[in-house]
């Protein structure tokens, strides 16, 4: 006790007999202790002195020296000296010169983990942006090697930091520390991670940081992190994890706004499903415990079903996930009131009337064998299979992109997140008078669009369908380019100036509707031998011409060769099932025959070598630009014997373009 006593009245007397200085002078110091230099330095910080000199006895300046000066650097950040500036001299001189204070000092020398979180607490709450630990060798092992200060500055807030030091000092650097640049909370437990994810969807966040003890964090990796998702609400984003800070971080969320709940019991289901229909929810979702899925798994979900006859649930359209063990229902009905749609016709007609309101999730009940052709080649590994019917039926009421979620077992299909042709669009905002609620880029397009309409505009449907069918095919250029979605729709085909065939077909319909015509969208396949031997999905247009529907097929008559050609143009069902194919009852029903007298181009129907050779001279001499020559069904005639009778009665140059599967010659003269 009498020797503790004397350090401490030594210190006090040491501290006592310190000069006092002004902060222009330059103060100096004879020590013989560190607590001594320590005491001097806290006076300099007070007192605000910058440049001061410290004479040390030979055993206080090789302690000092120790570990690269580690005794010094201790010293000067007890007194918030972050950054020391100093000379030495072997004489035991320390020379300091234009020291800078820190506002705050950031220097602890904790003995415990828990009192190093205590401190890093206190500077993050201080502002500061770094700190200084003075440790044990046991310590620094723990909080550098084992990284264990990245979950302690993670729960503080901080996201990023420059960690160093020196084991055999001790000492143990944090500097540049930077806040989350997103939201971010500490999460007790995996069921408070999801309620907090559901509060920031609710706020519209997109980004966000969450925080885990070690035990939860652990189990992120089995299915964790899928219940904090699903009960957030969280449907798609980047993620990525952190093991030293025990993070898990999103960017770029997308939330699915389904109503979900957790059921760890079977009588949980059946409040869950029947709480959902008192609120009027046709959409939700639900995760059980494995207990439960164990239980409504077997024999293809009897169980369940059961237990949906207890909630009043008469029909959904359900999937899952075992994976998960979610349980995804959509379109969910409480009674047995439903429309069972009996024909594709009527599944045309029925999306297309909800297409027509601008729904953005469409739902239908099908019978089965109606639900079996549409989803044909549709599986749960080609989900999106374009040759489909159902795909069709979608293309031809003017949606562009949607999710499918079928289910057999009820016969539904649900579209979800729809969006629809910019043409679409552009024509509804139209006709509600909300023009100007449309963004820049559409409200260009029908600028463009409805300059092309005035242009083309003449006194006969017919006549104004081949205006602009002929003004896409001289201002459109083709393109299979997938880096950018205008080219499939009006804004690249009227903007840019090039499309494939989605962006042909929308600008048909967009200027043709504007135009007053009655036109629709017609999707499916090209046949083989159809333009340059292609087959693959394609998508055109229909328009009604004197009370009957044709076929328009811009992108095939927008070709080198004709300038333009009208091939496939004003055509009827005889033709047009050539060249295309589509899915019976999903398609328009084209006029039978085609009306040869309403074609834009001369047609000859020629069976010999000698008709085709009349045909050409008759149309060389009537002056014509281009003409067509068909063969007729029993002729013998192919595409060389074809050319080879057209040049006997040219009395000109000519360019020419075949079709076989229309067994057409096209020619154009001059």
């Amino acid at each position: 006790m009498k020797k503790i006593f004397a350090v401490l009245l030594a210190a006090l007397l040491a501290l006592a007999s310190l000069p006092a200085f002004a902060a222009n002078q330059k103060a100096e110091l004879s020590a013989e202790t560190a607590d001594q230099i320590e005491a001097f330095l806290l006076q300099c910080r007070e007192e605000g002195t910058r440049n001061f000199t410290i004479t040390c006895t030979e055993a206080l300046f090789d302690e000092l020296r120790a570990n690269s000066y580690a005794g010094v650097s201790k010293l000067c950040m007890k007194a918030g000296i972050d950054d020391p500036s100093y000379k030495y001299n072997y004489s035991g001189q320390f020379f300091f010169e234009n020291v800078l204070f820190a506002e705050n000092i950031t220097y602890a020398e904790p003995a415990t983990a828990e009192e190093a979180s205590a401190a890093a607490t206190r500077f993050v709450e201080m502002g500061a942006k770094g700190f200084t630990f003075s440790l044990s060798e046991e310590l620094y092992e723990t909080l550098f090697s084992n990284r264990g200060l990245y979950p302690i500055l993670a729960r503080l807030g901080v996201e990023e930091f420059q960690l160093s030091g020196s084991k055999a000092a001790g000492l143990l650097y944090v500097r540049n520390m930077r806040p989350f640049a997103r939201d971010w909370a500490v999460a007790d437990d995996l069921f408070a991670a999801g309620a907090i994810v559901s509060a920031w969807r609710e706020a519209g966040k997109t980004a966000f940081t969450l925080v885990f003890d070690q035990e939860d964090y652990d189990s992120l990796s089995g299915d964790g992190r899928r219940l904090v998702e699903f009960l957030g609400g969280v449907s798609g984003g980047s993620v990525r994890t952190d093991r030293n800070a025990r993070t898990l971080t999103y960017e770029q969320v997308s939330w699915d706004n389904t109503p979900a709940a957790y059921c760890a019991s079977e009588e949980e289901i059946v409040a869950a499903i029947a709480g959902m229909g008192a609120q009027g929810e046709r959409s939700f979702q639900l995760m059980t415990s494995q207990e439960v899925w164990d239980a409504i798994y077997p024999n293809s979900f009897a169980r369940l079903y059961e237990l949906h006859t207890q909630a009043g649930l008469s029909d959904c359209s359900l999937r899952y996930s075992s994976v998960t063990r979610t349980l995804l229902y959509d379109n969910a009905e409480i009674t047995a009131d439903v429309t069972v749609l009996a024909s594709a016709e009527e599944a045309a007609a029925y999306m297309d009337e909800c297409a027509a309101r601008g729904e953005e999730r469409i739902s239908m009940f099908l019978t089965a064998d109606v639900y079996d052709s549409l989803m044909e080649g549709v599986s749960s590994i080609r989900l999106f299979a374009q040759d489909s019917g159902v795909y069709s039926l979608a293309a031809r009421a003017g949606i562009f992109h949607y999710g499918i979620r079928p289910n057999r077992d009820s016969g539904s299909l649900a579209f979800t997140d729809i969006e629809y042709f910019p043409g679409t669009v552009i024509l509804r905002a139209v006709e509600a008078g909300e023009e100007g609620s449309l963004p820049p880029r559409l409200q260009e397009t029908l600028a463009a669009a409805r300059a092309m309409a005035g242009e083309c505009q003449a006194e006969s449907d017919v006549e104004t369908a081949r205006r602009i069918h002929d003004r896409l095919c001289e201002t459109i250029v083709y393109t299979d380019d997938e880096s950018t979605e205008e080219d499939d729709c009006a804004i690249g085909a009227l903007l840019n100036g090039q499309a494939n065939c989605d962006g042909y077909s929308d600008a048909m319909f967009l200027v043709g509707r504007l135009a007053g015509l009655e036109i629709a969208y017609q999707h499916g396949n090209s046949k083989d031998g159809g333009l340059a031997g292609l087959s693959s999905t394609h998508i055109w247009n229909v328009i009604r011409l004197d009370g009957s529907w044709r076929m328009v097929d811009v992108t095939w008559d927008d070709n080198e060769s004709m300038a333009p050609g009208y091939l496939w143009f004003n055509i009827g069902q005889d033709r047009a099932a050539r060249t295309h194919v589509w899915k019976d009852g999903v398609g328009y029903p084209l006029f039978e025959t085609t009306d040869e007298s309403a074609r834009p181009v001369a047609e000859y129907r020629v069976a010999t070598e000698e008709d085709v050779t009349a045909a050409t001279a008759d149309a060389c001499e009537k002056g014509l630009e281009a003409f067509d020559l068909y063969l007729t069904g029993d002729s013998e005639l192919t595409r060389f014997t074809t050319r080879i009778a057209m040049e006997k009665g040219l009395t000109g140059a000519c360019a020419y373009f075949w079709v076989e599967s229309l067994g057409c010659m096209h020619v154009q003269l001059g």
